[in-house]
């Protein structure tokens, strides 16, 4: 269960990278606080507790975390490319 979300983090860390590069430092910053601190650290206290999930409850919390992140860097990702798209049709 906690490896099982492994295979989606080379998104994110594209996805990270690609606000890095172009200049979005904001939208990376707020992808690695939600993953890191705001997400993780409630989802590890409260899903223990919730539904007696106990000990797999902690185990839980990395995949969920990273699966809600993942969904916010594809929505972000594809803001980002659509902004992109914009520009390039006013440029013309």
């Amino acid at each position: 269960m906690l490896f099982s979300t492994y295979i989606i983090l080379g998104f994110l860390i594209t996805a990270i990278t690609l606000f890095q590069s172009l200049g979005k430092a904001s939208k990376a910053s707020v992808l690695v606080i939600l993953r890191q601190i705001a997400l993780f650290i409630p989802m590890a206290i409260l899903l223990p507790k919730v539904g007696n999930l106990g000990i797999h409850g902690v185990f839980l919390a990395p995949a969920l975390t990273d699966g809600i992140i993942f969904i916010i860097g594809i929505l972000l990702v594809l803001s980002e490319f659509k902004n992109l798209t914009n520009l390039e049709r006013e440029k013309r």
